[in-house]
């Protein structure tokens, strides 16, 4: 709860902050140095569920010349309600690809909460066409769902890779 949250909450002191800092600056240019990657924001992505979703939608808001894609899949937003400010506030990347994924039968706030994020991104401008926002009738917060649902984020992810 405290590593993958960029704010400090009721579960005490963030650490999310630490965490995304530790992959841009430490992480991405070690396996950058070691390996032939591609290194433009185009083609590198962030992903994650739950409070992963929540960790890679701050990351690529924060790190716009890092992270050109982030994989929002059941994103935590109700434990760091500033996340909304933050989108806010920061300047961001127009052409940051962000997908978002949540079920249905997860809590009764997880749709409104990704939906009032995608709203909020639009208003400030955020082209829809680099958005995707997936509802999905059955799905739960649970690894059977995202691992069913990830085949669509990697085709989505090659669709808009290759333009």
């Amino acid at each position: 709860m405290l590593e993958y949250n960029p704010f400090n909450s009721r579960f005490g002191k963030e650490k999310g902050d630490d965490y995304v800092d530790f992959i841009v600056n430490t992480l991405k240019p070690l396996i950058d140095r070691n390996y032939r990657t591609l290194k433009t924001p185009k083609s590198t992505s962030v992903i994650g569920s739950s409070m992963g979703g929540l960790i890679s939608l701050y990351a690529a808001l924060k790190y716009p010349k890092t992270f050109g894609v982030a994989g929002v899949l059941s994103p935590a937003f109700w434990v760091a309600p500033l996340i909304y400010n933050f989108a806010e506030k920061n300047r961001w990347n127009k052409k940051t690809r962000i997908f978002f994924l949540a079920g249905e039968l997860e809590s009764k706030e997880m749709v409104t909460d990704m939906r009032k994020m995608y709203d909020l991104l639009i208003k400030k401008g955020y082209p829809a066409a680099n958005l995707k926002f997936v509802i999905q009738p059955d799905g739960q917060h649970s690894e059977w769902f995202w691992h069913r649902e990830f085949p669509d984020f990697y085709k989505w992810l090659g669709r808009n890779f290759f333009k």
